[in-house]
């Protein structure tokens, strides 16, 4: 049951985000809370089989390695970083149930939202480096979205700005995964753990680049601090207590647990 609930924890709120799309206004808000906290208690669910198991493992798609596969894979570190991700975007969804009411492009909001808290779970569970780059994306340009929500000219450029920088960063981020899967055939985060690699600094360094801009660290920082103010509040909540912090994990995830 331990996979299952890995999994529904990351396709409920991407399928739901969709379905969002069509179901009129008056339940898409409480369906986008509802697939978001769905995920949320399937992430608890998976407290217990962590703690005895310590990793799951998930191959739905797989190459031995590879340059892409569908893999997962659940630890503590993970887990938690995924059960944040997915409790603050519970919070912002319950505030957003009358913060929004006044607001146009409804549907567009309760889409994405759950759309973001959904890649950011997959990027803390992914097993590929692939995989994870796809997921970081996916939340880039929904949170691109996002703070351009209000579609004013000086908050579009804002957005624009958002994007551009998280999306150079994460450019680095990507180029850093192709050398190492020229270097060492494979993008496993298990299988690249204890491989000895050569040029290694210059690869996490380009890999580092991308995390940085994602955590809006020095120099690549700007963007957060004029992100904040222009995006809705509950996007602004999930800006500072979800999506810099997947940079952390990232951080933790590769410097520590892989390399």
């Amino acid at each position: 049951m331990a996979d299952t609930y890995l999994i529904l924890s990351i396709f409920i709120p991407l399928l739901g985000s969709i379905l969002c799309l069509l179901f009129p206004k008056k339940m898409r808000d409480f369906w986008a809370l509802i697939v978001v906290l769905l995920s949320f208690i399937f992430l608890l669910f998976l407290i217990s089989p962590v703690m005895k198991e310590e990793i799951i493992r998930i191959n739905l798609i797989s190459q031995n390695g590879g340059f892409f596969s569908l893999s997962f894979l659940a630890d503590g570190i993970s887990l938690i970083f995924a059960l944040v991700f997915s409790f603050i975007g519970v919070i912002a969804l319950i505030y957003s149930l009358t913060y929004m009411k006044s607001y146009d492009n409804q549907r567009e909001y309760y889409f994405m939202i759950p759309l973001i808290i959904a890649s950011l779970i997959g990027v803390a569970f992914s097993e590929n480096l692939i995989l994870l780059y796809i997921f970081w994306e996916i939340a880039a340009l929904a949170t691109w979205r996002l703070v351009g929500f209000h579609r004013e000219e000086n908050i579009v450029r804002i957005a624009d700005k958002t994007f551009l920088m998280t999306f150079l960063g994460s450019s680095f981020m990507l180029l850093g995964f192709i050398l190492l899967y020229n270097q060492t055939g494979t993008l496993s985060i298990t299988q690249l753990k204890g491989i000895e690699i050569s040029n290694l600094k210059g690869i996490l360094f380009l890999i580092f680049l991308g995390i940085i801009a994602k955590s809006a660290c020095l120099p690549i920082h700007t963007w957060l601090a004029e992100a904040h103010p222009v995006a809705p509040s509950p996007m602004s909540a999930i800006l500072s207590g979800v999506e810099v912090e997947v940079g952390l994990f990232a951080f933790l995830r590769l410097f520590a647990y892989t390399f």
